[in-house]
């Protein structure tokens, strides 16, 4: 995505993202629909819509700036000729802790810019079902009494227990020699005698796929608006 072109074309994602985007742009119609159907959706202002893109084209600077850390990675030359002229900075233990908190920031913050942006669009006050303050729990929570099928499938993909884990600072980072860096977490401070442990590639599909869910939000309510079908 180029600076000057904030906008989200599933065309241009590789395979991998592609696929999960057709997984995930149903699920997100299907939920929308239901929304539409129990008359939860409305139109925002002109002013909050300005200030709210804002806020998106602040989120997108800082995962273009993330994935320039992740293209050094993506080969072992660039990655030791950027540690070596920035050796008097950086260990690289330094840089990898760097690397993966902006994974663990990113991977909680498109969560939540997937919560805010819908909430964004839904009726909210004291006789509605949503309200402007909701968490992420409560919310979907709601979500789910709405649509049952749509509501449950969101939640699902989201991975609420690792979300969880990244808002608690329930987690960290094991390596072993000889192996690769494991990426180790829990639900909640009960459950400490039940670590749960992914591989960081995994960790990092995640990431991937909270930000296509995000991002396909946005373009499906955007598409929705234009054909003025939204409400």
């Amino acid at each position: 995505m180029s600076r000057e072109k904030y906008f989200f074309d599933p065309n241009k994602l590789p395979a991998g993202e592609k696929a999960y985007y057709e997984k995930i742009r149903p699920i997100i119609e299907g939920l929308l629909n239901d929304l539409k159907k129990n008359c939860c959706l409305r139109r925002a202002e002109f002013e909050e819509t300005k200030n709210f893109i804002i806020l998106m084209k602040d989120k997108d600077e800082i995962g273009m700036a993330f994935n320039r850390i992740v293209e050094l990675f993506s080969s072992s030359q660039k990655i030791s000729k950027f540690m070596e002229q920035n050796r008097d900075y950086f260990t690289d233990q330094d840089f990898s802790y760097l690397f993966m908190s902006q994974l663990y920031f990113l991977s909680l913050v498109h969560i939540e810019m997937f919560k805010n942006f819908l909430l964004f669009y839904l009726k909210r006050g004291s006789k509605q079902k949503f309200k402007d303050k909701m968490t992420l729990g409560p919310f979907l929570l709601k979500l789910k009494k709405v649509s049952p099928v749509y509501g449950q499938l969101i939640e699902n993909e989201l991975d609420i227990g690792l979300r969880n884990s990244f808002a608690h600072g329930l987690f960290h980072i094991e390596v072993k020699p000889g192996t690769e860096p494991i990426f180790i977490y829990y639900d909640d401070l009960g459950k400490l005698r039940n670590p749960i442990s992914i591989p960081i590639a995994e960790l990092m599909k995640k990431r991937k796929n909270y930000n296509i869910i995000y991002l396909t939000l946005a373009s499906l309510i955007a598409e929705k608006m234009e054909e003025k079908t939204f409400r």
